[in-house]
């Protein structure tokens, strides 16, 4: 038994044609198109932070020059981050002022007026303009017991 199909497709109602149905279906994805594009186009509103105060917005590294060239005390924040120690070397990391951590030998000047002294086993000593500060170093956390432990 042999069947020949025949592919043309006649319209459900002689109202609507084939070109009709294609030009509804174009109009469709233009309007889809047209939505998401303004939609997507239009940025979102951000709501207005109030102003901060000029002192938050002050740049650190303004501070820091004009505290260099500016009369009067330095600010000092020193922060001990690590120290090591090998025969007759010591080396203390050191955060000066928030800055990054770096790695200071005894003797080396952090900034003008302020030197490390001594590097101890839990504490730095750094001199500034004559008087001498001990800063100590934070505690080491416990490493736990070596390996592994049976537990009975």
């Amino acid at each position: 038994m042999t069947r020949t199909w025949n592919w043309r497709l006649a319209p459900a109602s002689p109202a609507l044609s084939a070109r009709t149905v294609h030009a509804l279906g174009l109009v469709a994805v233009v309007a889809v198109l047209g939505y998401w594009g303004a939609n997507l186009h239009t940025p979102a509103a951000v709501p207005v932070a109030a102003p901060a105060a000029p002192a938050a917005q002050a740049d650190p590294a303004a501070r820091t020059v004009a505290a260099w060239l500016g009369p009067g005390q330095l600010r000092l924040d020193v922060a001990v981050v690590g120290l090591m120690r090998r025969d007759d070397r010591a080396v203390a990391v050191l955060k000066v002022n928030g800055a990054p951590p770096k790695a200071f030998m005894t003797g080396e000047t952090l900034m003008r007026d302020v030197t490390l002294v001594a590097v101890d086993a839990g504490a730095v000593t750094i001199e500034r303009a004559g008087a001498t500060t001990r800063i100590a170093a934070p505690a080491r956390p416990d490493p736990g017991p070596p390996g592994i432990v049976r537990v009975p």
